[in-house]
């Protein structure tokens, strides 16, 4: 396991938490950081969960990806590089094969999920609640290495698997959630699990931090779309509603500054 060592840092208010023990594990979607410059949707989540948890007078333990950027000035994390994935035709061939053997979403995911569970389980925290975010086949993994933790899984849109995984979901005893009660019900057809046994727990929000703008009323109103532009995301309905709106009054504009890649803004056809 490469667990990344922590750069030296000046003290700070948060200094004498490193010696104060830990009571619950957040792990970072596989596929985002956890930094405040580089992170997704997922990783910003899982840092407003860091916020609330340190609001509640707990320390958490967050296990995220090594990535190239600074991460999150907290001492109780660990980073874990992600295993080499071949470059080569024929190298990135059998990468294909083993996923679709497998079931695993990401090449070499099986592998990283591998030293997730030794970072786990080398420092004991497989006692406490650990809690991840649409990482369905982490969670399963982790429910069958720790058949008695308690682990937590929050599906925060409609997220499809592989069969592999897919059958084990319902009888992994799982603590399920989701960010919608739509969600809930998707989810529970999906992987077979009975009526109203998915939680709805709707994201919240730092109203310290985020709160309407003074009123303007020259202002031409503004309707913004913030979001990954996925067709699940319906960012269609937003242009035909400013349709329908735009019978009445122009007086206002849209804009969808945002993109379903990671690397590129566009908006998928």
């Amino acid at each position: 396991m490469n667990a990344v060592a922590e750069p030296h840092r000046p003290p700070s208010r948060d200094a004498d938490t490193a010696a104060r023990p830990v009571d619950c594990v957040l792990v970072c979607t596989v596929a985002d950081s956890f930094t405040p410059t580089i992170s997704g949707t997922t990783g910003i989540i899982t840092w407003e969960y860091f916020q609330a948890a340190r609001r509640a007078g707990q320390q958490p333990m967050v296990f995220a990806r090594n990535q190239p950027a600074e991460p999150y000035p907290w001492p109780h994390k660990v980073l874990l590089d992600w295993p080499s994935v071949p470059t080569g035709k024929l190298g990135r061939f059998l990468m294909r094969a083993q996923r679709k053997a497998t079931g695993w979403q990401h090449f070499r995911q099986g592998k990283f999920v591998a030293k997730l569970y030794s970072a786990i389980k080398s420092r004991g925290l497989q006692r406490l609640p650990i809690i991840l975010q649409n990482d369905i086949e982490p969670a399963v993994y982790l429910r069958r290495k720790f058949p008695h933790a308690t682990i937590i899984h929050h599906f925060q849109n409609q997220q499809e698997c592989r069969p592999q995984f897919r059958k084990r979901v319902a009888g992994a005893g799982l603590i399920i959630t989701a960010v919608s009660s739509f969600t809930a019900r998707w989810i529970e057809r999906y992987y077979g699990l009975p009526d109203h046994s998915v939680k709805t727990i709707f994201n919240g929000v730092d109203s310290a931090r985020f709160f309407p703008a003074p009123q303007q009323q020259t202002a031409k109103p503004v309707v913004s779309f913030i979001g990954r532009t996925g067709i699940e995301k319906a960012p269609d309905m937003v242009l035909r509603a400013a349709l329908i709106v735009a019978q009445r009054t122009r007086n206002f504009s849209v804009q969808i500054p945002c993109s379903n890649h990671t690397v590129r803004v566009e908006i998928d056809d």
